[in-house]
């Protein structure tokens, strides 16, 4: 069972990695082609992709304080 999401995994990463290399549309548009989608123009500024790690790095810390707060009110 866990290796047909394993697999899935490795599928979806590898036409990712195929459509990144290749600057190829991975949602493309039939009417006019400057505007399908690729992953360059699709993803974050590098601001934004910077403050979300930052953030990321947080969530654990948030669930520990819920964990805590909740076993000493329980």
């Amino acid at each position: 069972m866990w290796f047909s999401g394993t697999g899935t995994i490795l599928a979806v990463f590898s036409l990712f990695l195929t459509a990144g290399l290749n600057n190829t549309a991975y949602y493309p548009s039939y009417l006019i082609c400057k505007v399908s989608l690729t992953i360059e123009n699709s993803s974050s500024s590098k601001y934004t992709l910077t403050a979300m790690s930052y953030v990321s790095l947080l969530i654990p810390f948030v669930i520990l304080y819920i964990f805590i707060v909740w076993r000493a009110n329980g």
